[in-house]
């Protein structure tokens, strides 16, 4: 740790094509180095589609800084993806399994990376949410986290990797690890995330089984005018700040006007201010007035089929209406 905070902020501002206003803001705060990155922009092959992405990183700051460089280049580059593309309506289950063949792919990237430059070991966790003009769809490995606020109610979009959770620490003793402390070999606080090669030793086992996954649970969204604020963020402010409470800020701040990415700012402020000692990083799409009520879905869509990766709903935890 620093003696003092870094308080010096990296902040972003971009509309998207369909007019979302986003923003971002990170914060190095007490640690020695800044480990976070992100993304806010719109995929090349599809406009009408806003990437959102934050990228926590452990043990430096290379995974995190190359996954956020090269995340958007390897979905367009995936064959699914480039499928769900050319299809006449919105297939969710090839949207969702496009990005979880990213996230493979990207950590097979990374690993060569590695391979060649062993002085960066570093791993990160992933959260990514995919804006389409009726849905968003959020891939999670590891545990930064997505929150929608919607209708003045606050809604995880993802579900944090722990390895001390029933299933994480199932795969983890499958794959010959063990959990001590709430850690994967009594060593790494999360359970699914890029790079941490040296968790994912059994070659005999697919991406899924290994002691460390980079493979992310998948749930979507289906906007609605009821739509408020998308707010992703690293561990660094959920460590201090509930769902709930992190939603109502937001709502607060954007109801008094100005610019997303200050916005964020504040939110990194209150966090430091909450007593986070990690880095902090936040991304925020303004959802107010986005959809229309009379917007009609794609024909064919088929939103109840059961998918590959992940499911139509929300996690686990009740939503809570905000106030309560």
């Amino acid at each position: 740790m620093l003696d003092s905070p870094r308080t010096e902020k990296e902040d972003f501002s971009y509309t998207s094509f369909t007019g979302l206003k986003t923003g971002s803001s990170g914060m190095q705060g007490w640690r020695l180095e800044m480990e976070d990155a992100h993304i806010c922009c719109d995929m090349k092959s599809r406009p009408d589609h806003l990437l959102l992405a934050v990228f926590d990183g452990h043990g430096g700051s290379g995974a995190a800084r190359f996954a956020a460089s090269k995340l958007v280049d390897v979905i367009e580059a995936n064959s699914t993806w480039k499928k769900y593309v050319a299809d006449e309506c919105d297939n969710l289950q090839k949207l969702s399994t496009a990005l979880v063949e990213s996230f493979i792919k990207l950590d097979n990237d990374l690993r060569v990376i590695q391979e060649n430059n062993p002085h960066d070991q570093s791993g990160c966790t992933a959260v990514i949410c995919m804006v389409t003009p009726h849905h968003i769809m959020c891939a999670n490995s590891g545990d930064s986290r997505c929150v929608i606020g919607t209708k003045n109610v606050a809604k995880g979009l993802s579900e944090d990797h722990k390895p001390d959770d029933d299933s994480e620490r199932r795969r983890i003793e499958m794959a010959g690890g063990m959990v001590s402390m709430s850690r994967v070999e009594g060593n790494l606080a999360v359970s699914r995330a890029f790079g941490d090669f040296e968790y994912k030793d059994r070659p005999d086992l697919p991406p899924a089984e290994q002691k460390v996954s980079c493979v992310p649970d998948i749930f979507l969204h289906r906007r609605s005018c009821d739509d408020q604020v998308l707010l992703l963020a690293c561990d660094g402010l959920w460590d201090v700040m509930s769902n709930s409470d992190a939603i109502a800020d937001v709502i607060t701040l954007l109801e008094k006007g100005g610019e997303v990415k200050d916005h964020c700012s504040s939110m990194l402020d209150s966090a430091l201010n909450k007593g986070s000692k990690d880095n902090i990083s936040a991304v925020m799409a303004d959802l107010r007035n986005s959809y229309s009520r009379d917007a009609t879905m794609p024909a064919g869509l088929a939103e109840s089929m059961e998918m590959k990766y992940g499911r139509f709903d929300y996690p686990k935890e009740d939503p809570i209406l905000l106030g309560n």
